[in-house]
């Protein structure tokens, strides 16, 4: 029996369907809440191919050098990896240059393979939304994958010969897969952000260390099962099945998913990766489909270009045609950005050489230019005027602070917490007020609310959490609950549980939708998880979003389904004032928040005391 040794071309195709999940769940979150994991399938997917490469190589009798492969890994990430940051240098000097803030060190810890823990160290967020992100966030997943590729390349080198048997060094890998969750399940808290335990080496190297592991209790020899497809065709259905359930299913901030659903969704998905490598099925030659598996051989360089095409077009999709805020337009972008980036690196076609030159010597490198060709002028020149971007952008990052940034990200972080305190005391010292008696026989007048009266709950995102103290100086009798990053969807837990402490007023506006869209279940939810006497006043959201106008009109249809429910009409009173705005032009002043709660005020008391909104006043 030999290794199989040919390209395995259905998991090309398993590559490519893994990257439109991870850029989906960045672009509707609420529909592909499991889409985060697609790393681990890529992950998974390079433990599985490491260990039949380096356990081939003992198999045969060969030595397995230390680092064997890693240099070849290496020259294959980072040309790419380069040409991207020396472009986006180029674009983020002419257009964007805020986005430069810190720029030396994201290039750094990335080409360097430690901006996982560099991020890790800054305190960064994956999942929350933040003030000004970076263009590399994304990138963490590449030092991630070469600091798991060594740790395994050295278990291969200098443990493995301590087993007689492979399958006893598989367990040993599998075991070790189990401390790294061990590690996962004891750093992550629940109720907090997720980051540590996601970016962490130690927290995430079970993910390579499973696929090594099981290739080395049973290593994929080549099929010899004949014609019996049933079998074999059920196991991969069933497995890819629920592979594909838990990718919608799974959210990146369940204590389930850090407390071992992602060491389960792991070990299913490496399941599934063997069989499809091992039984030759119907499925097997449907992803080994030409067509996707050509897709498949993009999807490192779709990785390197989804998140700066996401973020640089979202955030400042206030100054961009409409056009470019519909999600397929902006997934061409990415896909033309990747063939582009793959057929300037790609080995075979060899359109660019890495590196450009021999030698760094200036002899060597005038000898270079003077005997280049004009094709390899061209090439020389594109390199030259990268790194001049390049080293200009570094030097204008180091001319610019993001005091602005970090400034807006520490006042929402301590208003967070002095809201929770707040609230928590006001609950605690309220006291329920009785009425004589008498009052029950007397005729009361009629009650006219205002603000100093009513008694009203304000829960939503980081704009709710900016008015805060606006809140609580016009509405004396309110509670307010703002969050940032906070999406309709997973609002639920913090709204049940003000509901039990008694935060949580018959009258309730809420302010969600400008960070992510919903599903109208989601909707359905949050209402029915109130009273059925509760006003619910739903503010629409002004955000240039290709969500936007989805959330509005289930806003507005669920306004005219529902007697105790009522539209704001925000976004179609705002008015689009730059002077409303914090210098990131995404959130709104100082200014902007007191129209905002006058354009609130006005609509709340309308409603109260005549029954309607008049959702054509101006703000």
């Amino acid at each position: 029996m030999t290794f199989m040794t040919k390209r395995y071309q259905q998991i090309d195709t398993l590559r490519f369907i893994s990257i439109l999940f991870i850029i989906m769940y960045h672009y509707q979150k609420f529909r592909y809440s499991g889409g985060f994991l697609g790393v681990n399938i890529f992950l998974v997917i390079s433990g599985i191919l490491l260990g039949i490469k380096l356990e081939k190589k003992y198999f045969n009798g060969e030595e397995v050098t230390l680092f064997y492969n890693l240099k070849r890994t290496i020259q294959k990430l980072i040309p790419p990896v380069l040409f991207v940051i020396g472009l986006l240098s180029a674009v983020l000097l002419f257009f964007r240059h805020e986005f430069l803030t810190n720029w030396f060190m994201q290039t750094f810890s990335t080409v360097f393979f430690f901006n996982n823990w560099y991020q890790i160290s800054q305190g960064a967020s994956y999942f929350a939304e933040i003030i000004q992100p970076s263009l590399l966030t994304h990138l963490w997943y590449l030092s991630l994958y070469v600091q798991s590729i060594i740790i395994i390349q050295l278990l291969f080198k200098f443990v493995r010969p301590l087993f007689s048997r492979r399958h006893y060094f598989g367990y040993t890998l599998i075991g070790l897969s189990l401390l790294s969750l061990l590690a996962m399940v004891l750093l992550f808290e629940p109720g907090s952000d997720p980051t540590r335990v996601y970016y962490g080496t130690d927290t995430r190297l079970f993910s390579m260390l499973l696929g090594a592991g099981l290739v080395c209790i049973n290593p994929l020899y080549r099929s010899t099962h004949g014609k019996d497809e049933i079998r074999p065709l059920l196991l991969q259905g069933g497995l890819l099945a629920i592979v594909v359930v838990m990718l919608f299913m799974i959210e990146d901030s369940s204590t389930f998913t850090y407390w071992g659903g992602m060491y389960l969704f792991d070990i299913v998905t490496a399941l599934a990766v063997l069989s499809l490598l091992y039984y030759d099925t119907m499925i097997q030659r449907v992803l080994s489909f030409r067509a996707t598996t050509i897709l498949g051989r993009l999807s490192y360089p779709m990785y390197l270009w989804y998140y700066p095409v996401y973020i640089g077009l979202y955030n400042h999709a206030g100054q961009l045609p409409a056009f470019f805020l519909h999600i397929p337009v902006q997934l061409a972008i990415i896909l033309g950005l990747s063939v582009g980036t793959y057929f300037l690196f790609d080995k075979k076609l060899g359109i660019v050489k890495f590196p450009p030159f021999t030698s760094l010597s200036l002899t060597t490198l005038k000898e270079d230019w003077l005997h280049a060709s004009a094709r390899r002028k061209i090439t020389l020149s594109s390199y030259a005027s990268l790194l001049l971007f390049f080293l200009i952008s570094l030097g204008v990052s180091a001319m610019q602070s993001d005091e602005v940034a970090a400034g807006l990200e520490a006042t929402y972080t301590q208003r967070h917490e002095d809201l929770l305190e707040q609230n928590q005391q006001r609950a605690t010292t309220s006291e329920p007020t009785e009425e004589p008696e008498e009052a029950e026989e007397a005729q009361e007048p009629e009650h006219i609310y205002t603000a100093e009266n009513v008694e009203v709950t304000f829960f939503g995102d980081s704009t709710v959490l900016s008015g805060s103290e606006q809140f609580y100086d016009r509405f004396p009798l309110a509670t307010v609950y703002g969050e940032v990053g906070l999406q309709l969807y997973n609002a639920m837990p913090q709204l049940n549980a003000m509901r039990q402490s008694g935060q949580l007023h018959d009258i309730i506006v809420f302010s969600l939708g400008a960070n992510g869209g919903f599903s109208n279940d989601h909707l359905e939810q949050l209402i029915n998880q109130l009273d059925d006497d509760t006003k619910i006043f739903l503010l629409t959201t002004h955000v240039s979003r290709p969500w936007a106008a989805d959330v509005n009109a289930q806003f507005r249809q669920m306004a005219e389904t529902h007697d105790n429910i009522y539209l704001m009409d925000w976004a179609n009173n705002f008015s689009y004032e730059g002077y409303l705005y914090e210098p990131d032009g995404i959130h709104l002043n100082y200014d902007g928040i007191s129209v905002w709660i006058d354009f609130i005020e006005s609509q709340l008391l309308d409603t109260l005391n005549n029954g309607r909104v008049d959702n054509n006043s101006n703000a």
